[in-house]
């Protein structure tokens, strides 16, 4: 834009962004003084007069998304020039945080750059530290936040860092909730071949384009998580279209080792069958919850206490982390991470940075897996000699190399270890295996091992040992280990009834299945019973529903063979007879316009001006221009032939398509398309042909529908303008305009859309 839009009680500041629908301007609210930001609809896009309507439309259902995580909308309206929505103004977003450094971002990112279609990524490495808390405590309110709007079947269907912005307070927001359906819907991007998403953050279903709901949220806001704990998305490649593939074909990617906690709600949010991902944002709530139990409240590294002989001279506190990478056995330890704190020495020489008193002391860095820069080994700092069976560890101090050889860290006396170590045995060689095996007691011990085995492995298979609530009951299992199942039980119950209470019965089910793997009670047994009751009931309830929404004879005698004695029987029966009744009456009728068909011309022709005005008067149809009093009248009938639809017109026995071609095409691409057609039998028949001007003009009305457009709404809305195989000169054929009503002469090389036709027999 050359100059600031001009807003209503709104004072622009400056223009600070631009995306696919808006440019975005930081304003000042003259009424309240609040700093806002004004998202102006942009200039190529206005001309689409029905598009920017919808913009505002689609803008005021977002606003009615009232959550403390969701961006509110503060405003939205219209000026002779401007269509555009006001929203709160937020000075930072996920994606800032992950692309540079920011005292909130406590957790190391590594961003590489990206050549494929949208991503946005820095080329540099930015290093904070996030606790997992944190994190799981931002996403958890995304989770309430997504929840909600899907209780009000708001999908967002592009949720990606860039939507998600911070407060003051910090907290986080999802905004955009409507803006790629605009997306979608708009022809001008379309065109210019602008995607409703970014294939970084796709779910399979878009992918593949099928229809997207609360399900493909889940997934994208998945990715999400994976990107922020990883530092990149979970797929990457050079091309799109790659990255889309990866989504549907590649694998759930495993986290690294220190976020692994992570990788149960990455699963369940990243499932590629909607099936199997978290049911809705409540059972995401609760996974949070139960991860959140799991975490613990600080990073557990491995500590170790030092106890050295106290020196009369000065001394100095000096620490030092590493990461293990010890060639000793040391499995049993819960991390890998060694920290040596409170070593005395009694002289210090000069190093690259003196150092007087206490030497400060680093913050940890739990979730940085990476070994300082002047650390080889472990051997640099600490050469293990004994692990004792009690659990202290004697060490002995080496060189650093960094430090320099004349640092002489003092012996130190013992150590003790805060976690219990148990020695590893040594490996037995396969030769010294072997051996032993010969001996017959081993081997005799060994064939009978063997034996008892196969028993119980054929015990297992043949008695249900694969029942996991059989194994659960009969296992012996340890005071912790029964209180963990029996709270995961409490969570997956609590789970059911929350599902049952809302009416989502299948959800139900599947909680309350899987708290019976965990263990069974009589509580379970009696919501059992009343969700297999209520979901009976449902089936039959959407069985009549298909029914009555299809509204012919046959679907309710389906419904009949399913339901003999349905809830809705007797209704059913009577919707069979009203049907015939009705059947009997139409019938009567279409022998009636049967017998006072009029014939079209089928045969293309040249045809001026003065010939079509001829023609519409002539047959009674309407042209908004050149016939205005025509009234002519159709009679229209839906069918479904093979699975499509078709239109049959008994008033001048032509069987149209529904719809249309998909896609605009000049004129010499007409005939190739509607061969593949003829090639592929659409509902049977292979002998479809583009209509004449006069087949097409029988099909204007004298007045426009609720999609303002001059045709039935029988057919399909996609096809405002359509081809016809007459023409006006060698340049130019004749097309009809629905949106406008009328007939034009249009340049063969301008691109419209294809109604293909044929006539009954």
């Amino acid at each position: 834009m050359d100059k600031f839009p001009e807003i209503p009680s709104y004072r622009i500041e400056k223009k600070f962004g631009s995306g696919r629908l808006t440019d975005t301007f930081l304003a000042v609210d003259e009424d309240t003084r609040e700093t806002v930001a004004v998202k102006v609809l942009r200039p190529e896009l206005i001309a689409d007069e029905k598009f920017a309507k919808r913009f505002l439309y689609e803008s005021r259902k977002a606003a009615k998304l009232e959550h403390p995580n969701i961006v509110e909308i503060l405003d939205v309206g219209e000026t002779p020039e401007h269509y555009y929505f006001i929203t709160e103004y937020f000075r930072e977003s996920l994606r800032d945080r992950l692309n540079r450094e920011h005292p909130g971002l406590e957790l190391e990112f590594q961003v590489t750059g990206n050549t494929a279609e949208g991503a946005h990524r820095s080329q540099k490495t930015e290093t904070g530290v996030l606790t997992p808390q944190e994190i799981l405590h931002i996403f958890r309110q995304l989770f309430v936040a997504l929840d909600y709007a899907h209780t009000k079947e708001a999908v967002h269907r592009d949720i990606r860092p860039e939507n998600i912005f911070f407060r003051q307070d910090g907290t986080p927001v999802l905004a955009d909730f409507h803006i790629s359906e605009l997306v979608r819907a708009s022809d001008v991007l379309r065109k210019m071949g602008v995607k409703p998403y970014l294939p970084h953050y796709t779910s399979p279903e878009q992918a593949l384009k099928k229809h997207v709901d609360a399900a493909s949220d889940i997934y994208c806001l998945g990715v999400t998580l994976y990107e922020v704990l990883t530092g990149a998305p979970p797929y990457d490649a050079a091309e799109a279209v790659t990255i889309e593939n990866m989504h549907v074909m590649e694998p759930i990617p495993r986290l690294p080792e220190q976020f692994s906690l992570f990788q149960p709600l990455i699963d369940r949010m990243m499932a590629k069958e909607k099936e199997d991902r978290a049911g809705s944002g409540t059972e995401l709530i609760l996974l949070a919850e139960e991860l959140s139990n799991r975490l613990p409240e600080s990073t557990p590294e491995l500590q170790v206490e030092e106890q050295v002989e106290e020196q009369a001279d000065e001394h100095v506190d000096v620490q030092f982390q590493i990461e293990s990478t010890a060639e000793e056995p040391m499995d049993d330890l819960p991390v890998q991470k060694v920290q040596l704190e409170g070593v005395q020495m009694q002289e210090i020489p000069a190093v690259e940075e003196p150092v007087t008193g206490a030497a400060e002391r680093k913050r940890p860095e739990p979730w940085h897996t990476g070994t300082p820069k002047h650390i080889k080994s472990v051997d640099d700092i600490v050469k293990i000699n004994t692990i004792s069976t009690e659990g202290k560890l004697a060490v002995d101090t080496g060189e650093s190399e960094d430090m320099g050889p004349d640092l002489d860290l003092p012996p130190v006396k013992e150590r003790t270890h805060k976690f219990k170590v148990v020695d590893t045995p040594q490996t037995t060689g396969i030769e010294e295996l072997i051996e032993k095996l010969r001996e017959p007691k081993v081997l005799i011990a060994a064939a009978a091992a063997i034996v008892i085995v196969v028993i119980l492995v054929i015990f297992f298979l043949f008695s249900g040992g694969g029942d996991e609530t059989a194994q659960t009951q009969k296992a012996s299992l340890t005071p912790e280990e029964i209180q963990e199942r029996d709270l995961r039980y409490t969570r997956k119950f609590e789970l059911a009834q929350r599902e049952f209470n809302a009416g989502q019965y299948k959800k139900a089910m599947q909680q309350l299945k899987a708290a019976e793997r965990l263990k069974s009670s009589k509580e379970l047994e009696t919501m059992k019973t009343q969700i297999e009751a209520k979901l009976a009931e449902g089936e039959d309830d959407n069985a009549f529903d298909r029914a009555s929404r299809t509204g012919t004879a046959a679907v309710y005698e389906e419904y009949l063979k399913h339901f003999p004695s349905g809830r809705h029987t007797e209704e059913a029966r009577n919707k069979i007879d009203e049907f015939a009744e009705i059947e009997k009456t139409r019938e009567a009728q279409r022998r009636r316009w049967t017998a006072s068909q009029v014939k079209l011309r089928a045969a293309p022709q040249t045809l001026a001006k003065k010939d079509v005005r001829a023609m519409l008067n002539q047959r009674g149809f309407f042209e908004k221009y050149y016939n205005k009093t025509g009234n002519f009248r159709n009679h229209f009938e839906l069918q479904v032939i093979n699975t499509q639809k078709v239109v049959i017109d008994y008033a001048t026995g032509l069987m149209w398509l529904h719809g249309g071609s998909r896609d605009y095409m000049d004129y010499s691409k007409i005939q190739g398309w509607i061969d593949s057609l003829n090639r592929a039998k659409y509902a049977g028949f292979s002998d479809w042909r583009v209509p004449t001007l006069e087949e097409v003009a029988s099909l204007l009305e004298n007045k426009e529908n609720r999609y303002n457009l001059f045709i039935d709404t029988v057919f399909s809305s996609v096809q405002k303008y359509i081809w016809t195989c007459d023409t006006f000169s060698n340049n130019k054929a004749w097309l009809i305009d629905f949106y406008g009503g009328d007939a034009n002469p249009i340049e063969k090389t301008v691109n419209a859309f294809v109604r293909p036709v044929r006539s009954e027999k």
